[in-house]
């Protein structure tokens, strides 16, 4: 049983780590030796490619061999988007899980610029192509010179309904249940473990113990024999970009 981790923010290069942790899904379910993979997850979200990445790996998966997710403290957002194609899905009654959601954040300079000295100048061709232009800071990066337009800001928060359709447009499909339903219990809100069970959101209250030994059961492997326990993938440094606030983003 391959017991893989997805830990951190849902980023490309680091927390879940969508680039490596695909390969790592793919690589168990390839390989024939690992009969069931439980997917433990602690992670408060982040960005919609690295989280649809990961689902679909894990959607892959499940379609070949039981696929079982074990959410630690938190599972929301996307940390809920990379879990909901599972077989079950387990917590414990304290697990924060659900936000299914999609919010957007704007910062821009509004004379800060101005009061530490630093200026700015561009040229561009196209009304939007200083968007997210600006000076920079050390550690935060770069700063937009202004603010959205009402045409900018009518874009993004079409854009952002569209994710949130899609959203829970997949929940709805990786969970058996209606649209409808799910976006009664979405919309942002977050749920404890307990009430994640009570509305369809995780099928057991549990830790990853629980988990392996469902992964165990969906894979028909007997009681009394003897399982290996890979743990993937290996573990890393610390690396120091989690330090590093992001302005930007969805």
């Amino acid at each position: 049983i391959a017991v893989i981790y997805a830990l951190g923010p849902c980023s490309m290069n680091s927390g879940v780590n969508a680039r490596r942790l695909r390969h790592v899904i793919k690589n168990a379910r390839e390989n024939d030796r690992i009969k069931a993979v439980v997917l433990r997850v602690d992670s408060p979200g982040g960005d919609i490619l690295p989280s649809d990445i990961v689902a679909e790996e894990l959607r892959k998966t499940a379609e070949e061999k039981p696929v079982i997710i074990s959410q630690g403290w938190v599972a929301a957002s996307g940390g809920y988007w990379i879990s909901m194609y599972a077989d079950k899905i387990v917590a414990s009654p304290w697990t924060i899980t659900g936000s299914i959601g999609v919010i957007g954040l704007m910062v821009y300079d509004d004379s800060l610029g101005t009061k530490l000295g630093l200026t700015y100048d561009n040229t561009q061709i196209g009304d939007h192509a200083d968007l997210f232009a600006g000076f920079s800071l050390p550690l935060i990066g770069t700063i937009p010179n202004r603010n959205l337009t009402e045409f900018e800001r009518g874009f993004m928060e079409k854009e952002i309904k569209l994710s949130y359709d899609y959203f829970i447009t997949k929940v709805a499909a990786g969970r058996n249940m209606d649209k409808d339903a799910v976006h009664d219990i979405a919309q942002g809100r977050v749920w404890t473990g307990t009430a994640g069970l009570e509305n369809g959101l995780i099928d057991e209250l549990g830790g990853l113990e629980l988990a392996i030994n469902l992964a165990r059961q969906a894979a028909g492997i007997c009681p009394d024999e003897r399982v290996d326990i890979a743990e993937m993938p290996p573990k890393g440094l610390i690396n120091p970009a989690i330090f590093q606030p992001k302005l930007l983003g969805l």
